[in-house]
Order: structure tokens, then C-alpha cells, then sequence
């Protein structure tokens, strides 16, 4: 998921092989592709804009693949996030 907190994101850039971030939901690691030059793998994903404003309150920093999946079809059958 993309940064969309306007806060400057310090970290250098990160090598697609390193599972160099914590998924803020399960604590996973994973990679967050954010800042790499190729599309985040989450970019493949659709989240509505609700659904991504109440990530954003509950969440601090990206969730990784697999939560954000889940997350996207609970909301697609109705199911709260």
C-alpha cells in the first residue's frame, strides 16, 4: 500500500529480496515495494476509498499482501475490516 500519510518516509531504498518490513496488522515480515522503481506488489490490488481511510486510522505504516487480500474481500462480501 502506498505511503499516503504526507509523512517523509527515511528509510533507504530496499532490495527486493528483503523482508525488511513488519505488516502493521500480523506482524509478518515482508517487503514493502513502495519505494522501489517497479509497482509495489499491492498496487495489484483494489481498495476502496473507505476502506483504505479506515486502514489509515487503524494502521500505522504498510500491511503486507496476504492482510491486505484478506481485508479487500472481507469488505468486497460486506465483512467490517
Amino acid at each position: 500500500m502506498d505511503r499516503h500519510d504526507n509523512a517523509p518516509d527515511t528509510r533507504p531504498p530496499a532490495t527486493a529480496a528483503a523482508l525488511d518490513d513488519r505488516c502493521a496488522r500480523c506482524g509478518g515480515g515482508f517487503h514493502c515495494g513502495a519505494r522501489d522503481a517497479a509497482p509495489c506488489a499491492c498496487s495489484t490490488l483494489t481498495l476502496s476509498a473507505a476502506l483504505q481511510a479506515e486502514l489509515r486510522t487503524r494502521y500505522v505504516g504498510c500491511l503486507c499482501l496476504g492482510c491486505l487480500r484478506e481485508l479487500a474481500a472481507a469488505a468486497a462480501g460486506g465483512e467490517p475490516a
